[in-house]
């Protein structure tokens, strides 16, 4: 191990030979470090004699110098106390001299150089480090790498599963113990003359900019020095934000409202030190990518949504109590709830106002006229870098999804007069429109001041109409031969007006209606209330109904229980959509669901309740059970024949993953029954901020019903199936639950589970505290399928969602909420 003599003596400053004090002040550190206090502390008792007879604002600061020297327990001290103070109190007595206050979670290897520099300098009196439960303890790290300076003082917070850094950095604060306080992160490096010259004058804060910092250098904005009696008049962070960004600028302003002058730092006087931001911003894998996702990722995001939180609560004031941490053996733990926390609702508003914004500098300003279900639906059908204005428009047109899916457009200035004046081309002029389209793989869209309508036999009602004043974004204009030649741009403009119609007056289509359908309908089901209604797709035959003709067809015959049924059906309505088929919905009922496709949804695509493959068609199973059958195995689709597709699981096609998946499922309208059953429980309850699914039935030792049967799956799916049960048992989900409560004190749960037991259970742990659909029975039958679905909607409408693994029901909840931010899994998050 490194001697930390050595490190010291090459931390230190120049030392004037002709001043005794410095020589002896670093002769007691070493005694103090190598455990010679008695001999240590003979020196400092003949240092203080000295302070009489030199001037009294050297004394002073020599006098704090020397209090901060002797080694510290790793909390203290505390003032005798085991819970810290609720706040910081601008007219407590504090020692003269500087702290620095720092906070880190995993960040030790930044943390040790950012130290050094840190430690180099004289005036600091003590460096506050608060280890918000690394992996590795920081006071392990700091005694690994020889660092043992007495003025290190390392506050050890455990069971923290997040970074916040408000919570951190207010706990930093309450320990320091000196009039000035240096805040800077775990990768800021202070240059040796940091204190010559950044000098701190009463009523000053001063801090980094990230306007003026060199570029690589942003992050140094959080970095700042100012007076303790300042910071504590208006209470240090603001713990209503409680993730990254926005925190120290929302400081700043509430410290110049308080009549606190901002000064920028000294050039140079302080470093970041580079490193990736893998640990604070997580990735998503890319399957589960949405728009949504997208925005999460990108710390602007985080900023605009804190920014809009700190607007929208109210101020954070000397009034406000900080986190309550209480001190045991030396390591600090959270000891009650947040005394002020945001409301979920207040979020939610946070992040879609956020979203909206970040959107609009891209797609437009018409983001902000969506409806907030629709904003939900396009930040989840598409990611955000390919969303533009055009998708916008096609999203407040009530297009069709496959419309806002689509990636490549090609859109159409229709002369509606022109076209009105030669109608006999009408015909002529859609074909060759929907063979441009198709032939380059874009999404067809007509814009103009009237729409089509009914004129010409109807013949244009299956194509989007958008208003002529629609803004594109950038779009060529290009031929109707040409359509081709520009593949690289998005969206492709053409017109459509008289010169265009002069080619069709005479031909062999001229008033021909084509045969076969030339624009695939869509398959996506969209909502019959609401604001997104109003859809322009055309209109489905009755159920149950095949769609004769045309392009080929994609059966899936959904097997299994509900979440296993629907999960199977969303993949194929991506893959049918992205490959041309007609999507064919089987949907036999039998002991897994007893309940018909229409005891829960209003589905009005096509759709069979008989199980069977049609002659000539493809058969493919994805059942392991039964003779043939391959799960997870690439999915092919033969030219030119139909495929039937047994699954009760995704499909292993391209195009299928999380967002086209999830749209179709979305989209789909519950029945009246089951809407009657949420709306029920909405108007009794609020929204719920957790949501709580239990299944744990077919757990070793409890009642096999048939659907839980070692017959539907293999020995080892089964073996996996009863360890995962046992794992879900309702006493785990109690005490995980009064633990996400004492971190949300007026959080409210609802309830899924598939025993009496367990309902039992929560009641007596929590009461009217957790809420649920009463049912009187625990079966498979319609009603309680019913039941069923309606837990699912009112389940994803929480934020933070506790489930059960190995459980299709869980992970359909997780489909269907735009809502969910925080999930965990029984058995292996708690």
């Amino acid at each position: 191990m490194t001697d930390p003599r050595h490190i010291r003596a090459q931390l230190s400053p120049p030392v004037d030979l002709h001043d005794g004090f410095e020589v002896d002040f670093q002769a007691a550190q070493r005694l103090f470090s190598d455990g010679k206090a008695d001999q240590a502390e003979a020196i400092v008792t003949r240092l203080r004699t000295g302070l009489t007879r030199i001037g009294p604002d050297l004394a002073a600061d020599r006098a704090a110098r020397l209090d901060a020297l002797r080694p510290h327990p790793i909390t203290a001290p505390m003032r005798g106390q085991s819970t810290l103070p609720p706040g910081l109190d601008a007219d407590q007595p504090a020692l003269p001299g500087v702290s620095v206050v720092t906070a880190s979670r995993n960040r030790t290897e930044n943390l040790l150089q950012a130290l050094r520099s840190w430690l180099a300098a004289p005036e600091v009196c003590e460096v506050v480090i608060v280890d918000w439960s690394s992996d590795i303890p920081v006071s392990d790290s700091l005694a690994t790498a020889g660092l043992a300076d007495p003025r290190i003082r390392v506050a050890r917070v455990e069971d923290e599963p997040a970074w916040v850094l408000t919570w951190a950095f207010n706990l930093g604060f309450r320990l320091a113990r000196h009039g000035r306080i240096l805040k800077a992160d775990a990768d800021i490096r202070l240059a040796p003359d940091f204190f010559e010259t950044n000098s701190l004058h009463s009523g000053q804060v001063i801090s980094g900019n990230w306007r003026t910092a060199p570029q690589g250098q942003e992050y140094i904005n959080g970095v700042f020095y100012t007076h303790r009696a300042d910071l504590a008049a208006v209470q240090g962070f603001n713990e209503h934000i409680t993730r990254y960004g926005w925190d120290d600028d929302e400081l700043y302003d509430r410290l110049i409202r308080a009549g606190v002058a901002r000064v920028d730092l000294a050039p140079g006087s302080v470093a970041h030190i580079d490193h990736d931001d893998t640990a604070r911003l997580s990735a998503v894998p890319e399957a589960l990518a949405t728009g949504w996702t997208d925005l999460r990722a990108l710390p602007m995001y985080g900023i605009r949504t804190n920014r809009l939180i700190a607007t929208l609560m109210p101020d954070w004031t000397p009034a406000r109590r900080m986190q309550p941490f209480a001190d045991a053996d030396g390591i600090l733990r959270r000891s009650g709830p947040l005394p002020h926390p945001v409301p979920a609702p207040m979020q939610r508003t946070a992040e879609r106002l956020a979203g909206r914004e970040m959107l609009s500098w891209q797609a437009g300003p018409r983001v902000f006229e969506l409806e907030d279900e629709a904003l939900d639906l396009l930040l989840t059908v598409r990611r955000l870098g390919g969303t533009t204005a055009l998708h916008v428009a096609l999203m407040l047109a009530r297009a069709p999804l496959d419309a806002v899916v689509a990636d490549r457009h090609l859109v159409v200035d229709l002369d509606l007069a022109a076209l009105q004046a030669r109608p006999e081309t009408a015909t002529a002029l859609k074909q060759s429109l929907v063979s441009a389209a198709s032939g380059t793989g874009r999404h067809l869209v007509l814009r103009g001041h009237d729409a089509p309508g009914h004129t010409f036999g109807g013949l244009f009602e299956d194509l989007v109409h958008l208003p002529a004043h629609t803004t594109l974004g950038p779009a060529p204009e290009v031929s109707l031969q040409d359509a081709d030649h520009d593949a690289a741009s998005p969206v492709l403009r053409l017109t459509a007006g008289l010169d265009l119609l002069r080619q069709f007056d005479s031909g062999p289509d001229r008033g021909t209606v084509p045969t076969a359908p030339l624009l695939l309908a869509p398959n996506t089901a969209f909502p019959t209330t609401g604001p997104l209604a109003e859809t322009k797709a055309p209109p489905r035959p009755p159920s149950p109904a095949v769609i004769p003709g045309g392009a080929r067809r994609l059966y899936i015959d959904a097997r299994h229980g509900l979440g296993n049924r629907l999960r199977a059906i969303g993949s194929a309505a991506a893959v049918a959509r992205a490959t041309g088929r007609k999507m064919i919905v089987v949907w036999e009922p039998d002991q897994h669901c007893e309940a018909r496709l229409s005891d829960l949804y209003r589905y009005d695509g096509p759709l069979l309740e008989q199980s069977g493959a049609p002659d000539g068609a493809t058969r493919i199973s994805y059942m392991e059970m039964e003779d043939g059958a391959v799960k997870d195995a690439p999915l092919s689709l033969p030219e030119g024949r139909d495929v039937y597709v047994r699954s009760a699981y995704v499909l292993n096609h391209p195009a299928s993953h999380w967002g086209p998946d999830v749209a179709f499922l979305r989209a789909l309208q519950p029945s009246p029954q089951v809407m009657a059953l949420v709306r029920g429980h909405s108007r009794s309850r609020p929204r719920p901020d957790i949501g709580i699914h239990i299944r744990m039935q077919g757990a070793p030792g409890t009642a096999l019903q048939s659907y839980d049967s070692p017959e539907n799956w293999t020995a080892d799916s089964h073996a996996a199936i009863q360890h995962w049960r046992e794992q879900s048992h309702h006493d785990r989900f109690i005490a995980r639950t009064r633990a996400v409560f004492d971190t949300m004190p007026d959080a409210r749960a609802f309830l899924a589970a598939d025993t009496a037991e367990s309902y039992a259970a929560f009641e007596a742990a929590f009461g009217d505290r957790v809420s649920r659909l009463e049912r009187p029975l625990f079966d498979r039958s319609a009603e309680q399928l019913q039941y069923a679905l309606a837990d699912v909607l009112l389940l994803a409408r929480a934020q933070h969602f506790l489930g059960s693994p190995w459980s299709s029901f869980s992970e359909l909840v997780l489909r269907l909420s735009t809502t969910i931010e925080t999930q965990e899994k029984a058995g292996t998050d708690f």
